[in-house]
């Protein structure tokens, strides 16, 4: 039997008063983790059944995590809801995955609240290949994807990180969040798991993170590129970190920009770079083990075997383009609801629809998607959301998404927009609105209005080809 967060009672034992988990103003002991996490394990198993899922939505990240490992101690699945969702689409995706319960900080508080019963404690069943959690990811339709993993995915991902990464229980682990983000979470829960202490913050307060990761003593930090740009802004002349020995970065391509800042404000550290998806979890890893050449993604994680195949399936050779293929024993079980052609499997191989190739000395690169997703950020963007909702509007006649390169952000989605006939828009008000329709981290970063004729196929569809070279000077 191997579950998640087994070791948790060991560690609590071992050291029942060091430093577990520290979150805003809270500090958990291992004693006091164990025991918080065991109260929430007891209170969930008593209402329902192994195997069944409750959603998780909260506003204390500390709370979430106490959640978390106890849900899945109790032998659940637990449904991480974003919380810059609405109401309406946390509902939507509960009901398409099934889940039976939802949990927040007030349920959490009551748990911590009531007396223990060890005695009654339900025994922990959990094994390997049990499912223990359902995140999500944008379709290409824009409805969220619920991709579900069982215990035994992320723990060879654990081995990974202690073999590969050189991570291990004496670190200190540094997780900016969101928890709904699967790379914070994952490394928030896989420090744990080991036995390290865990630095968190339930909002994005990122000027004050630093200062935090200084006096916490971080020695690990698991952070997207943007959320990178910013650390080092807010570090840049007030902070140096010291103690800080590993920064793990992936969500976005990660281009190096500020490399100089960030030697200033952490002069010790290494950036080591990880390329993946929720779905297939770690693929390659740039930095420690190589000198990767630029442009690439690193070299595959020793228990990965890599193909690149091209559209009738055929393996191609050194430098030829196609998809990329992978064969992990990191891959998710299969999604719980939603799915699109992008994900196909052809027996142990998979692939989520990346195109790139494989150079002589085994180093990835990855090119771009199949279809028009963009990353931003870390964020899966489907440019179909935003056209719908505009083109769907009285005073909107055409409306295009298209890719507008970032240096904070790597891309960012820029809607080209043309007026139907007799009206007036205002960019700043498109804006409000998408972010109100869609959320921040989704919505276009800007608006550009446009006149004249709009570039239509044969089909009678936008050439989106030539409209991105017509206004190649608003995209920037």
């Amino acid at each position: 039997m191997s579950y998640i967060g087994q070791d948790i009672d060991q560690f609590a034992s071992q050291r029942p008063q060091a430093l577990a988990l520290l979150c805003d103003e809270h500090r958990y002991s291992w004693a006091q983790l164990a025991d918080a996490i065991s109260r929430v394990a007891h209170g969930v198993a008593g209402s329902v059944q192994r195997g069944e899922a409750v959603a998780l939505d909260f506003q204390r990240a500390d709370l979430f995590l106490i959640a978390f490992m106890g849900v899945i101690r109790a032998g659940l699945v637990a449904v991480v809801l974003d919380g810059k969702w609405a109401q309406q689409r946390k509902s939507d995706a509960e009901r398409r995955v099934g889940c039976i319960a939802r949990l927040g900080d007030a349920e959490v508080l009551s748990f911590l609240g009531t007396e223990l019963d060890l005695v009654s404690e339900r025994s922990i069943i959990a094994v390997e290949t049990d499912p223990f959690y359902i995140g999500f990811t944008s379709g290409s339709t824009g409805e969220p994807k619920g991709y579900l993993r069982s215990h035994g995915s992320w723990l060879t991902g654990f081995k990974t990180s202690l073999d590969v990464m050189g991570l291990c229980a004496s670190d200190r682990i540094a997780v900016p969040g969101p928890m709904s983000h699967s790379l914070h979470l994952y490394g928030a829960v896989q420090a744990l798991d080991m036995g390290a202490a865990v630095l968190t913050i339930s909002h994005h307060q990122v000027r004050r993170f630093p200062k935090q990761m200084h006096e916490f003593g971080a020695s690990v930090v698991y952070a997207t590129p943007t959320q990178l740009h910013y650390l080092i802004a807010a570090a840049k002349g007030k902070v140096v970190l010291s103690d800080l020995q590993c920064i793990l970065i992936s969500g976005a391509k990660w281009t190096g920009q500020g490399l100089a800042d960030l030697r200033s404000v952490a002069p010790n550290a290494e950036a080591i770079e990880f390329y993946g998806a929720s779905e297939l979890s770690f693929v390659s890893i740039k930095g420690r083990l190589d000198e990767a050449p630029s442009g690439s993604v690193g070299l595959p994680v020793p228990d990965i075997k890599l193909e690149i195949r091209n559209s009738v399936g055929a393996c191609l050779g050194t430098g030829e383009t196609g998809c990329i293929w992978v064969a992990s024993p990191h891959v998710f079980d299969g999604y719980a609801c939603g799915s699109d052609d992008s994900f196909r499997q052809d027996g142990r191989f998979v692939t989520i629809g990346d195109h790139g190739w494989l150079d002589a000395n085994g180093f990835l690169y990855v090119i771009g998607r199949e279809n028009r997703m963009l990353v931003s950020s870390g964020v899966n963007i489907y440019p179909e959301e935003a056209e719908r909702y505009l083109e769907s509007r009285s005073d909107v006649a055409h409306a295009a998404v298209l890719p507008s390169s970032d240096e904070v952000r790597g891309t960012v989605a820029v809607a080209l927009v043309q007026a139907a006939s007799q009206q007036e828009l205002d960019p700043s008000g498109l804006l409000r609105d998408l972010r109100e329709k869609l959320g921040a981290s989704k919505a276009p970063r800007r608006v550009v209005l446009l006149d004249g004729d709009w570039p239509m196929t044969a089909s009678g569809k936008t050439d989106f080809g030539q409209l991105a070279r017509r206004y190649e000077q608003e995209l920037g």
